[in-house]
């Protein structure tokens, strides 16, 4: 009875992310990622995490949900910073990308967060995005970010995708569909 009250809840809380408002316009990622990095300032200071930008100093405005993204963004950073070590990285890149499909091509915008924190383990990897999992250190976190932080880039028609080598890191890229030829 406990398992199934759990997985409704589970449903809801993912259903959630879905029915939240999604108002995608024209927006400026570089000025999301900015307010971003302003928004977890304070715990990038606090752990003595340095932040390298590898991103360019402009990029075209593309359509996007500003406010559901940021929940993305910042979810992915705050993950990096909880995994770092104190005097950890976190580097950011941003690049354009089209990719030949059986439906045509496909250009994205990706923007990558790699941290050179402890990693994820191989065995936690096919794990990583269902709700209720987190490998975070002292059973901080609920287990819903990635979770949720996927369910948000797949309503913009993207995907979001993990690399990581235990004891180097991870790098987390948010693939955001930009147009279809």
């Amino acid at each position: 009875k406990q398992v199934h009250r759990i997985k409704d809840y589970t449903r809801h809380l993912l259903g959630y992310s879905r029915v939240m408002p999604f108002a995608p316009e024209l927006n400026d990622i570089l000025d999301l990622i900015d307010e971003c990095l302003f928004l977890v300032g304070p715990r990038l200071k606090g752990k003595q995490v340095e932040v390298i930008s590898e991103l360019p100093d402009q990029w075209p405005h593309f359509i996007f949900d500003r406010p559901r993204l940021e929940q993305v963004i910042i979810n992915l950073l705050n993950n990096a910073i909880d995994f770092v070590e104190t005097q950890g990285t976190i580097t950011l890149r941003l690049e354009s990308r089209k990719e030949q499909t059986s439906e045509g091509a496909a250009n994205w915008n990706i923007l990558s967060i790699q941290d050179n924190g402890t990693g994820i383990q191989a065995t936690e990897m096919s794990r990583i995005f269902e709700p209720f999992v987190s490998n975070k250190p002292g059973a901080k976190g609920t287990g819903l970010g990635l979770s949720i932080s996927k369910s948000i880039v797949e309503r913009h028609g993207g995907r979001l995708e993990v690399t990581s080598t235990p004891g180097e890191g991870a790098i987390f890229s948010i693939y955001l569909l930009v147009d279809k030829s």
